[in-house]
C-alpha cells in the first residue's frame, strides 16, 4: 500500500521461529528521503516532543558547537531539516546553545550568556518550534561575575516523564572560600518548585558532576573523578531537601579491581541505579584491556544503599557500558566491545589527518536482579571496523513489551550465505529471565534502500521505535512496531 502524500510504504513480516512459542509480528514503515547532515565525530540527541520524533546532530568544531535538527510528525511527515540559528552576540557578550531538551510538550534550547559589560552570567531557555529557536526567553539563572575565566556555569537535566527539570549552577570561585552550587527544580512550565544553595559536596574544587532528576523531583549528583593512576572513582549524592544537605555514597572497588566505564538509570520509584564494568589490574599487562566483572549500585527506598559485584562468565576485551534499562523484575546492563584508535601519520607526513580506526564488536547483555545478583549473560556477536564515521555500527536498546529490545546492523552473510557481504538490520528481544527470541531480520524484500543509523533512535510508544536511516546527505524515518 502506498500513500502518495506522505511517501510511506508498509511491509509486515512475521517470524514463527523463536526460543519460546510466541510469534513476533513487526510492522515496518518508512518515509521518503530528505536533507540530512551526517557529521564525523558528532553526537546524536534523540527526543520525543509532543509526539514529534526529533533527531539532532551535535557537532563541535573550531568555530563552536552546532546543532542540526531532523524531525517528523506523528504520521511520519518531515517537519524540519536544518541548523539552529541564534544571534551570537559580540565578544564579551556572547550567546551560545549549551543543551537541547524536551520538557513537557515543548522543546527548548538552553543558552549561556556571559555579559562582561554588565558583569552578569545568564542561563536562558528559549523554545524551539519547527526547528526555529524563539527570540522570546526565560532567564532561569542569573548571577554576577568578575572575570570571564572565572564565570561559573550551569547545566540542566530532565526527568524520565519530562515533567520535572533540575538545574545545577556552579558559582564563580572565591579564593580560600568553599565553592558554592545551586540546585533548583522546575515543573514542566519552567515554574520554580524548590531550590537550595550549598557548598560543593565532598570537596572545594569543581569536579565532573552529572545531574539527574527523578519524576518525583529527587535530585542526584554523580561525581566522576580519577585516581592518581587514571582510574574512575564514583560518588553518588542524593539531595536531602529537608535540610539542604547531601546523602553521600562512595563507590570504590577493592584493589586491584577498578571501574572502567559505567552508566545510570532511574527506576519507577525514582531510585537511582548505577552499573558498569571493572577490570583486574595486573603488575604486568600486555595486549587489549580485559574487563572481568560488573558492579551494581542502587539506593533502595532512598534510604538503603545496595552495592554488589560479580564476575563475567569470562574476561571480555574492550568492553564499554552503553545503557541500563529497568523492568519490574530485571535490570539490563547493555555493553559493547568498542575501541577507537587514531591512525599513525604516514611516512613523511607533516600534517595530522585525525583518522581513527573504530571497532565495534559483540554486544553483551547482563541481566541483574533487583537485589544486585547476576541472572544471566548473553552475547550478540558482531564485528565491524570503520574509519571515523561509525554511526551505522552502534546499537539501539529499549524496553518494548516488557522485553529488552536491541536493534543493530549485522553481517548480511549470516542470514544469506550466498550473499555478497554488507550489513543488514536485525532486531532481538530478550525476556527478564534471559530467554532470547530468534532475530527478526530486515530482509531484502523490505527494500530499505539506505543504511540504518541505530544511534539515531527514539521510542514513542511501548511497542514502537523510530530510527533514522540514510546515505550521509539524506535521511528517512524508519518506524518499527512490535506486537506479540
Amino acid at each position: 500500500m502506498k500513500k502518495i502524500k506522505l511517501f510511506i510504504s508498509f511491509i509486515v513480516i512475521t517470524l514463527l521461529m523463536s526460543t519460546y512459542s510466541v510469534a513476533q509480528t513487526v510492522t515496518i514503515t518508512k518515509t521518503g528521503p530528505g536533507g540530512f547532515a551526517l557529521v564525523t565525530g558528532s553526537e546524536p540527541i534523540n527526543l520525543v516532543v509532543n509526539g514529534r520524533r526529533v533527531f539532532i546532530t551535535e557537532n563541535y568544531a573550531s568555530g563552536g558547537t552546532t546543532f542540526f535538527e531532523t524531525s517528523y510528525d506523528l504520521n511520519g511527515g518531515r517537519l524540519t531539516s536544518g541548523k539552529y540559528e541564534i544571534p551570537g552576540g559580540v565578544f564579551k557578550n556572547a550567546f551560545t546553545i549549551e543543551q537541547v531538551i524536551a520538557l513537557g510538550d515543548k522543546q527548548y534550547a538552553m543558552i549561556e550568556n556571559m555579559n562582561a559589560e554588565t558583569g552578569k552570567y545568564n542561563f536562558i531557555a528559549r523554545e524551539i518550534t519547527k526547528g526555529v529557536v524563539s527570540s522570546t526567553e526565560t532567564v532561569l539563572i542569573s548571577y554576577p561575575f568578575e572575570k570571564l575565566l572565572n564565570s561559573g556555569g550551569a547545566s540542566v537535566a530532565v526527568s524520565p516523564d519530562k515533567k520535572k527539570m533540575a538545574s545545577l549552577t556552579y558559582y564563580p570561585g572565591i579564593k580560600d572560600v568553599a565553592d558554592k552550587i545551586n540546585i533548583t527544580v522546575y515543573d514542566e512550565n519552567l515554574v520554580k518548585l524548590k531550590e537550595a544553595d550549598m557548598t560543593y559536596p565532598g570537596e572545594t574544587k569543581r569536579s565532573n558532576f552529572t545531574l539527574v532528576v527523578g519524576n518525583d523531583g529527587t535530585v542526584y549528583l554523580i561525581k566522576n573523578t580519577m585516581s592518581k593512576i587514571g582510574e574512575i572513582i564514583l560518588t553518588v549524592y542524593q539531595w536531602q531537601q529537608n535540610d539542604n544537605t547531601f546523602k553521600e555514597y562512595l563507590i570504590v572497588l577493592p584493589e586491584p579491581l577498578y571501574i572502567t566505564s559505567f552508566t545510570y538509570a532511574l527506576n519507577a520509584n525514582s531510585e537511582i541505579i548505577l552499573s558498569g564494568v571493572y577490570y583486574k589490574r595486573a603488575t604486568v599487562t600486555a595486549g587489549e584491556q580485559t574487563m572481568s566483572g560488573v558492579f551494581y549500585y542502587t539506593n533502595k527506598g532512598k534510604t538503603e544503599d545496595v552495592f554488589k559485584t560479580f564476575p563475567l562468565d569470562a574476561p571480555v576485551e574492550n568492553l564499554v557500558t552503553r545503557k541500563v534499562l529497568v523492568t519490574e523484575s530485571t535490570v539490563f546492563l547493555v555493553a559493547e566491545q568498542y575501541k577507537s584508535v587514531e591512525d599513525p601519520l604516514p611516512a613523511g607526513a607533516t600534517t595530522r589527518t585525525y583518522i581513527n580506526t573504530v571497532t565495534h564488536k559483540s554486544n553483551f547483555v547482563i541481566g541483574i536482579g533487583l537485589d544486585g545478583t547476576k541472572k544471566f549473560q548473553l552475547e550478540l556477536a558482531k564485528d565491524f571496523t570503520s574509519k571515523n564515521a561509525d554511526h551505522h555500527n552502534f546499537s539501539a536498546s529499549f524496553i518494548c513489551n516488557n522485553k529488552l529490545t536491541v536493534v543493530y546492523n549485522d553481517d548480511y552473510r549470516k542470514y544469506n550465505p550466498n550473499g555478497s557481504g554488507g550489513q543488514i538490520p536485525v532486531l532481538v528481544q530478550i525476556t527478564g529471565d534471559g530467554l532470547m527470541q530468534a532475530p527478526i531480520v530486515f530482509k531484502d524484500e523490505l527494500a530499505l534502500g539506505a543504511t540504518l543509523y541505530p544511534c539515531y533512535a527514539v521510542q514513542d510508544a511501548d511497542n514502537q521505535l523510530c530510527f533514522l536511516m540514510g546515505n550521509g546527505s539524506t535521511s528517512q524515518l524508519l518506524t518499527v512496531k512490535i506486537a506479540d
